[in-house]
């Protein structure tokens, strides 16, 4: 650890419970945008999900909407990097 990082006056789990009950995070973009996410908090994750997955499973791949995903080009590929796990190697 750098020495920059001085933790002995932290709180351990200082922001623990208000991580639990939801937060909001706004990005600030380069354009001056902003993006609103909702960060789920504990009681939503135990919610069902709304999703109708026997629609979702009867349907076919050439449904599915792609226009939103830019395609990957030659240049993409080119400074991509092959990761192999230790234990997969």
């Amino acid at each position: 650890m750098m020495p920059e990082y001085d933790f002995k006056n932290g709180v351990r789990g200082k922001h623990y419970q208000s991580y639990r009950e939801g937060h909001t995070v706004t990005v600030h973009k380069e354009d001056g945008t902003t993006q609103v996410q909702q960060i789920m908090n504990v009681k939503d994750l135990s919610n069902t999900s709304q999703t109708n997955w026997k629609a979702l499973k009867s349907d076919s791949d050439e449904n599915i909407d792609y226009s939103d995903i830019p395609p990957l080009t030659d240049e993409f590929f080119d400074r991509a990097t092959l990761r192999i796990p230790v234990d997969k190697a």
